[in-house]
């Protein structure tokens, strides 16, 4: 609701361009939106596990979540020879591909087998009956090596828990982070 305009696309006329955005950046878009509401820093509270006292934090949005360039072209699909000689091709997960696997599931291997039923990209005359058959046909092996190329490529900010010390008594706070918590928390 944030987003006004994609590039020359008005949000509010076609809302469907955010499902197909990547997901590095929707992230940027996440961040984007958090930074108009705060400014350039985000003070929240941890409690500490040792002596149970709050601490204040404060996130540099600029600092703390440094943009990671893709090693890839994100339009371009990525290619990976399964056990049997066959070649898939991937395309990266989009925000509408991320909708759909969160709604339809908690369980991380449905997860898998419906982000790659999803990605898998396909001529004509290869394209199976059922993407999500296929999936789920896969070995072991394979499913692994085509979950791993979709998560190898990292783009868009880097959210990660931060450590901190205790103003009170010193000791070490993990404190782990989502876009969620950091928009409200």
């Amino acid at each position: 609701r944030a987003v006004v305009r994609i590039g020359s696309c008005v949000v509010s006329d076609s809302p469907s361009i955010l499902d197909t955005i990547t997901i590095g950046d929707r992230d940027i878009l996440f961040l984007g939106v958090i930074k108009a509401t705060y400014g350039s820093s985000k003070k929240f509270q941890a409690t500490c596990p040792h002596c149970n006292k709050s601490n204040d934090v404060v996130m540099n949005l600029i600092e703390d979540f440094p943009i990671q360039e893709p090693n890839v072209n994100l339009r371009s699909t990525i290619t990976q020879t399964l056990k049997n000689g066959k070649v898939v091709r991937l395309r990266l997960p989009n925000t509408g591909d991320s909708i759909h696997v969160g709604k339809n599931s908690t369980l991380s291997a449905v997860q898998n087998t419906l982000m790659l039923s999803r990605c898998a990209v396909w001529d004509e005359s290869d394209r199976p009956a059922n993407a999500e058959e296929w999936a789920k046909s896969l070995n072991v092996a394979d499913r692994s090596m085509l979950v791993n190329a979709l998560l190898s490529v990292e783009a868009g900010p880097k959210i990660e828990g931060v450590n901190i010390q205790c103003a009170h008594c010193g000791g070490d706070i993990s404190v782990m982070l989502d876009w969620i918590s950091l928009l409200l928390g």
